[in-house]
């Protein structure tokens, strides 16, 4: 899996010119047992790479070949055989191939980007693999495994730049996906982890990303992370990931459209992925545009019906449009699913007295986004409370106080 998510990643530094499947859209359409054609007919594609990688010892055999989905026929094959520590670097000179039979002209910039030729210690790829195969599970203990594999990683070879954007992953997934650890703890941790991997290799787009990330909600600098996700974007214009982080931070600046349009361009690439789509979700649910979240939410779930977190988006989406029966369905199959149980209310105490609340939690140095179910929310309190902190507690908790009640009015139902 590990190699799989590496020859996708360096097919999509080929550029805009190239759509390129994400490897978990993937792995779930192979699985159904279609025909090439038919793959290609759902995922929108003209071509597909098969490929299988045998492994003995310090050696490994990597066979590629390139299908013409229109009519199931083989355009090029090829056998690599390499030593096991140059295995990523493969994925490159694939990817080169793969452009060239497809008679895609590389710019410089992304012949420079496809050239990386630097081995890994052997031990240190193996227990880099290891981790995202536990990753891709999506369970907490596999994600927590994860990180123990990757922390394996980078002592085996503390220069191995992909074993610190694995840690990165690990802690994204941890925080924004499977929502087990507070993100106050684990950001230092991810900027440290993508600080060191892009320090490493400055290409590495997803580590960019989350770099980008990481400063922003730590030092909230617009300009500087809106230029480092650019940046990412054009490293990799095809990458989920980027693509996911970068539509986040636009739709918090409050250019929602341009947020909705770059998860779009995610969705296409991932289109089977229940976790994506989910995502998609949300960018609608923060939009305020709840029958187009609700929508998505049932498509994941008829997709994957077991699939715990479109029951959280289909709750939150029907809550917050007034549809309070609904809503406690849905929370009630997330809970079924989880253990876990969602609190959301607009909160006993008067607006005041929630203001000055978390006025003395922002004194402290402390957060408010893990207190809403909306993030926009969140974001408007603690601007106040920066602008007006410095004329004392009662203005600025009044003007907190007015900023809350503005948001209760919209229909922003803030937690206790």
């Amino acid at each position: 899996e590990g190699m799989h998510e590496a020859l996708i990643s360096s097919l999509a530094r080929i550029g805009k010119e190239l759509r390129v499947i994400s490897r978990t859209s993937a792995v779930q359409i192979a699985r159904e047992g279609k025909t090439i054609p038919e793959i290609a007919a759902q995922l929108g594609v003209e071509g597909v790479i098969e490929g299988s990688a045998m492994r003995e010892g310090d050696q490994v055999r990597v066979t590629v070949q390139l299908i013409d989905a229109r009519d199931d026929s083989h355009l090029w094959a090829e056998s690599y055989d390499r030593e096991f520590s140059s295995a990523l670097a493969l994925t490159r000179e694939i990817s080169r191939s793969v452009a060239e039979q497809i008679r895609l002209v590389l710019s410089p910039e992304r012949e420079q980007l496809l050239a990386d030729t630097r081995s890994v210690d052997s031990q240190a790829l193996d227990l880099y693999l290891s981790g995202m195969q536990h990753l891709n599970r999506i369970t907490l203990p596999d994600a927590r495994t994860a990180v123990q594999l990757f922390q394996a990683s980078i002592a085996a070879d503390p220069n191995f730049a992909r074993g610190y954007e694995g840690i990165v992953r690990a802690y994204r997934q941890l925080m924004t996906v499977l929502w087990s650890d507070p993100l106050g703890e684990l950001l230092p941790k991810v900027r440290e982890a993508a600080s060191q991997a892009v320090e490493l290799d400055s290409d590495l787009a997803y580590a960019n990303a989350l770099l980008a990330q990481a400063r922003w909600y730590i030092k909230f600098d617009w300009v500087e992370t809106e230029a480092s996700l650019a940046r990412a974007l054009a490293l990799e214009p095809v990458n989920v990931g980027v693509l996911d982080e970068f539509s986040w931070f636009l739709q918090s600046s409050g250019r929602i459209e341009e947020g909705l349009a770059l998860m779009e361009r995610a969705v296409a690439a991932d289109p089977l992925n229940p976790v994506t789509r989910t995502k998609f979700g949300w960018r609608f649910y923060y939009a305020r545009r709840f029958e187009r979240a609700i929508e998505e939410a049932n498509r994941i779930i008829e997709m994957a019906p077991g699939f715990a977190l479109a029951y959280d988006l289909l709750g939150s989406s029907y809550w917050l449009r007034g549809d309070l029966d609904a809503a406690y369905n849905a929370y009630y199959q997330y809970h079924e699913r989880t253990g876990r149980r969602i609190h959301v209310t607009s909160g006993t105490r008067s607006p005041q007295q929630q203001a000055g609340a978390m006025y003395d939690k922002l004194v402290r140095g402390q957060r408010l986004t893990r207190l809403y179910r909306d993030y926009e929310a969140a974001s408007a309190i603690q601007q106040a409370y920066r602008a007006h902190r410095r004329q004392g507690r009662g203005r600025c908790v009044a003007a907190m106080t007015q900023v809350i009640q503005e948001q209760v009015s919209h229909g922003r139902f803030i937690s206790r």
